[in-house]
C-alpha cells in the first residue's frame, strides 16, 4: 500500500487531486508560495506545471469548506462551487462535502 500517487508506477497522470489543507503547508497548497531558486516546485507548480492536472479540489477540514480549480490553458483558475459541490462531467464524478444522507432502505 502507498500512501502517495506515483506517476511512474501509474503510468497515467492524475485527472483529479484533492488535497486537505494543513495550516503549515496552506500557503504552498493554495499556490500564494513562490518557488524558491535550486529548491524543489511547490505542490501547486507540480500540479499546474509538471503533471498538468485537470481538476485541483483543496479541504480546509477546519472550516470545512471545498475549493476547486480547473487548468486552462497553463493556469489554475478557480471554479465557483454550489453547495459545495463540483461535478466532473468528463468522467461522471461529484466531489463535495456535507453531511451524509441516510442510506435508503427498502
Amino acid at each position: 500500500m502507498r500512501w502517495s500517487y506515483v506517476v511512474w508506477q501509474e503510468s497515467v497522470p492524475p485527472f483529479l487531486v484533492v488535497e486537505l489543507l494543513s495550516e503549515g503547508t496552506e500557503e504552498e497548497d493554495l499556490g500564494q508560495t513562490l518557488r524558491v531558486v535550486g529548491k524543489a516546485p511547490t505542490k501547486w507548480q507540480v500540479y499546474e506545471q509538471v503533471l498538468r492536472v485537470p481538476y485541483y479540489v483543496l479541504f480546509d477540514r477546519v472550516k470545512q469548506e471545498l475549493q476547486a480549480f480547473k487548468l486552462t490553458g497553463s493556469r489554475y483558475e478557480a471554479l465557483s462551487l454550489q453547495d459545495e459541490r463540483l461535478w466532473l462531467d468528463e468522467v461522471q464524478l461529484g466531489v463535495g462535502c456535507g453531511r451524509m444522507l441516510p442510506r435508503h432502505s427498502g
